[in-house]
């Protein structure tokens, strides 16, 4: 405070404006380890609007845009950081994460392979690196096609190009039956990419059973497709529900919440589904918890995976029937904001997570 009052009263003194300068940036990088990155973000854009040659404040602004799921803002702060200081492995890696999310796979693999040192022996960057590495190999030569809300990749040509035409009107109009349904519609484009059926494996590397992935992108095997089915609407509309509640839910949606609320959006049906579980339950068959189905069923094999699909389609179906069809939403957005996922539930629903498992089990015994 007393270095603005400084600054006003005296403006153009370089001392006073260095030290504000450097105070601001001071209270950036404070307010980001207290993890206020709302606040982080203000006090690094005032130093930078003070002096925009700061690579590490762009650096440091980056991140809590990123940390906001705001990656187009976060990948022009880094790309800034990156000019300013081009060897910083810390701004480059960043930058790489930005660009993944924007959808520029061959420019995330490039900053990401500059940021290795800041990744030491990070796992998941390794897997990142190897996955941008598949695609980008069998994505070269690929067109696009924009919508109103969705970036679509396929070969060019023939069924492929007709293919992707389809689906970005299957996906226009996604956004908005799911949109209506979950109350969101995001600004930022979408990405879809559609392959051969045998590359969406070399790339996807997913199970047998799994028909189509979202993993940041829209991922749909379509090869020789040129005619719209039900099938592919219901795909397209089940993955894009995945984008959704990715974003509101900044990633941190229990599985069985998010494969539910995605079949919802398809349009499954949900009197066939009870019925299904209703049989299986009573006659004896096995039955995970919600906490056990928390986590990826990519590891499943199809019996087990076809179970956990059912379990989270009717848990997420009691949850819209019994508590609003609002509640769902509450929780991503609670989830978004970094309540864990017992304390979502219970501010939003007014009981434990062990109580409603309780009550959605209660209607199959």
């Amino acid at each position: 405070g007393e270095l603005r009052e400084a600054a006003a009263l005296v403006p153009g003194q370089p001392a006073v404006e260095s030290a504000l300068t450097i105070a601001l940036e001071a209270l950036g990088h404070r307010r980001l380890a207290d993890g206020d990155f709302a606040g982080a973000e203000a006090a690094l854009a005032q130093a930078l609007s003070r002096d925009a040659a700061r690579a590490e404040s762009w650096t440091a602004l980056g991140y809590a845009q990123l940390r906001q799921r705001r990656p187009a803002d976060a990948k022009l702060s880094l790309e800034e950081a990156v000019r300013l200081r081009p060897d910083d492995a810390q701004a480059n890696l960043l930058l790489g994460y930005a660009r993944h999310e924007t959808g520029d796979a061959a420019g995330a693999l490039a900053a990401l392979r500059a940021g290795r040192p800041a990744a030491a022996d990070d796992p998941g960057y390794r897997a990142l690196v190897a996955r941008l590495e598949r695609e980008v190999e069998a994505e070269a030569g690929f067109h696009t096609a924009e919508s109103a809300h969705f970036t679509v990749s396929f070969e060019g040509g023939g069924t492929s190009e007709q293919a992707g035409y389809l689906v970005s009107l299957l996906l226009e109009e996604a956004y908005h039956a799911v949109g209506r349904r979950l109350e969101y519609y995001p600004d930022e484009p979408v990405h879809a990419v559609l392959y051969p059926r045998e590359r969406f494996r070399d790339v996807t590397r997913s199970p047998g059973w799994a028909g189509a992935i979202y993993d940041g992108k829209i991922r749909l095997p379509v090869g020789g497709l040129t005619d719209r089915t039900e099938a592919l609407r219901r795909a397209v509309a089940h993955e894009y529900t995945h984008a959704l509640v990715h974003r509101l839910a900044r990633g941190r949606a229990p599985v069985w919440l998010n494969e539910g609320l995605a079949q919802l959006g398809e349009g499954a049906g949900t009197a066939a589904a009870r019925d299904r579980f209703l049989t299986h339950v009573r006659a004896g068959g096995p039955v995970a918890s919600l906490r056990r189905l928390e986590g990826s069923f990519m590891g499943l094999g199809a019996a087990e995976a076809e179970l956990a699909y059912l379990q989270a389609l009717t848990a997420t179906d009691f949850l819209v029937t019994q508590y609003g069809p609002a509640a769902s939403r509450r929780i991503l957005d609670r989830l978004g904001a970094g309540a864990p996922l017992a304390a979502a539930i219970e501010e939003v629903l007014y009981v434990s997570y062990e109580e409603f498992e309780r009550q959605w089990m209660a209607r199959y015994r």
